[in-house]
């Protein structure tokens, strides 16, 4: 019984199988038409069948499952969107000398979840044209030239796809059957922003070397993605970001862009000079054990690298950004070039196996060593005559540090900058030094060791008292109880020699008395003009046990974090 001849719902009747005459199926022509299941639109031989089909033509034909076209039809825009029962459509081979490569419209089976297979001819597949197809698990397409935005989107069954050199935005996103891709030789230089995201089975890619750009989330949670071999020289923010990669191989001065590689808890070797390392690049990559840095690094690059060892960083290095190697916990050493001018905010916060640091950085930041339990050493040399600036908390907590040289022209301590540094006991500073009240707060600092011009030890014993408002103003440039020298005064716990203030007796009893014992080669009767009172003080019991008590008494007053 031959189908009966259809071009609009409106004399579509009762029937459920109908031919489509002439070339063109015009637009909403069978939109919403509920009962039919299927659609013929080869015609025949004469005919050579329906050449375009119209903008909505079958969009919400809910229970359509079948249909039949040549395979170089032109497809326009949802003209099978929502056609939840479509599985079979078959484009056949119908060509000709004289027939033009057909094109598939935007969302043209958008949402048709029953569709399993599709095979046809044509220049472009449209943005989101097979979105959310979730069955398809074949799409062959001859002639292919370009795919759009969101293609595929949602296709959670597709396996393999014909790749054409131009790809669009998430085209294959959530792909996640999708086992291999190749990707084309053409015109255009970049994989597109989240291409390949969320393909979690996508296990091997080839990048021809055309490739210049892989742009942002193209590869984001590929979990299966073990190796990518690349000559590309940007790599995009997120582009691999929660991804698989064991190792990856990239183009000569790669710039390497924000979360680039984050979260990619495999990740050992990485191959190729870099040339930029982006903010949060590499942020958790336990398993990366070493690595050779560019000269500009961004803040966070290596958060969290729990497994990272061996840092190599480049002369010609201006700064260590802030939090470049937070928590990584088992670096135990690193090489700080002189070129290093500035040490970052938390730059090695939390480098639990970092044992000692020398550097001429003429400036070390908050937090920049904070919670290093086993740095022991630090050596701070210069020969430049600039300012050392050692900012709030820089040395917190580092319990293991003994020593700490600042071989400087002048120094200024900021405050709790070496706080609850138990082990402390010698701290060298220059003569020309400012050093905040709060600096050594609950340390166990013995000495402190005043260099004079650089290398020359000064030859002084300074104590010095704090009340709970702090200690102000002074008559003379002789201090009592209280290093002065009239040239370059030392200043300690936020005042100079001109400004000092002896307590009243009846506030005595608030002051909490911290004794610097320093290194010296002349006799007590050359000391600057200390009261008996204060020498009794300082003397009996012995310096250590004077520090002992009133660092407890200082203690008492540290407030909580």
């Amino acid at each position: 019984m031959a189908k009966p001849l259809a071009t609009s719902k409106d004399n579509l009747g009762k029937a459920v199988d109908i031919a489509v005459p002439g070339k063109k199926v015009a637009e909403n022509a069978f939109s919403g038409a509920i009962t039919l299941i299927s659609a013929d639109l080869i015609g025949s031989a004469d005919s050579h069948g329906v050449e375009e089909i119209g903008e909505g033509a079958f969009e919400d034909c809910l229970s359509l499952s079948r249909v039949q076209a040549r395979d170089d039809v032109k497809i326009g825009p949802y003209a099978f969107a929502d056609c939840l029962s479509l599985s079979n459509a078959w484009f056949y081979d119908h060509r000709n000398g004289l027939l033009q490569v057909g094109t598939i419209g935007e969302g043209a089976f958008q949402e048709c979840r029953s569709l399993a297979y599709v095979n046809l001819r044509s220049k472009g597949i449209g943005k989101m044209a097979f979105q959310n197809c979730t069955a398809l698990k074949k799409c062959e397409v001859d002639e292919l030239e370009e795919i759009g935005d969101l293609a595929f989107d949602g296709c959670g069954s597709l396996r393999s796809v014909t790749m054409p050199s131009k790809v669009g935005q998430y085209a294959f996103r959530d792909c996640t059957s999708l086992t291999e891709v190749i990707v084309q030789e053409g015109p255009h230089h970049y994989i597109s922003p989240g291409t390949f995201s969320g393909c979690t089975a996508l296990a091997s890619v080839t990048i021809p070397d055309s490739i210049l750009f892989i742009q942002e989330n193209a590869f984001w949670g590929c979990s299966a993605l073990k190796s990518v071999q690349t000559t590309a020289t940007t790599i995009g923010e997120h582009a691999f970001q929660i991804s698989g990669l064991e190792s990856i191989k990239i183009g000569d001065g790669a710039d390497l862009r924000r979360h680039a590689f984050a979260n990619c808890h495999r990740l050992r070797d990485v191959e190729g000079r870099i040339g930029t390392i982006g903010p949060m690049a590499f942020k958790e990559c336990t398993s990366l054990q070493s690595i050779t840095l560019p000269t500009r690094v961004y803040p966070y690059a290596f958060y969290g690298c729990r497994g990272l060892t061996e840092v190599v960083v480049p002369d010609q290095t201006r700064e260590i950004a802030s939090g470049t190697f937070e928590g990584c916990t088992a670096l135990a050493s690193v090489e700080i070039p002189e070129s290093v001018f500035s040490i970052n905010e938390s730059a090695f916060k939390n480098c639990e196996a970092l044992e000692s640091v020398r550097t001429n950085a003429n400036i070390i930041r908050q937090s920049a060593f904070k919670d290093c339990h086993a740095l022991k050493s630090v050596i701070l040399t210069y020969t430049s005559p600039e300012t050392v600036l050692i900012h709030e908390g820089a040395f917190k907590r580092c319990y293991a540090l003994e020593e700490v040289v600042i071989a400087a022209k002048k120094v200024q301590i900021g405050p709790k900058a070496f706080a609850n540094c138990v082990s402390l006991k010698v701290v060298t500073v220059p003569e020309n030094s400012s050093i905040y009240s709060t600096a050594f707060q609950g340390s166990s600092v013995e000495k402190l060791v005043v260099l004079g011009e650089l290398g020359q030890h000064k030859q002084y014993l300074n104590e010095f008292i704090e009340s709970e408002e702090g200690i102000v103003e002074s008559e003379e440039g002789n201090v009592e109880g209280y290093y002065s020298a009239k040239d370059n005064p030392l200043k300690i716990m936020g005042w100079t020699a001109a400004n000092h203030k002896v307590l009243p007796e009846n506030d005595k009893e608030k002051a909490r008395t911290i004794l610097f014992s320093l290194q010296r080669n002349v006799a007590s009767d050359r000391l600057p003009h200390v009261p008996q009172e204060m020498r009794q003080m300082m003397f009996k019991p012995q310096p250590s046990d004077v520090y002992t008590k009133s660092t407890q008494r200082l203690n008492d007053h540290v407030a909580p974090e």
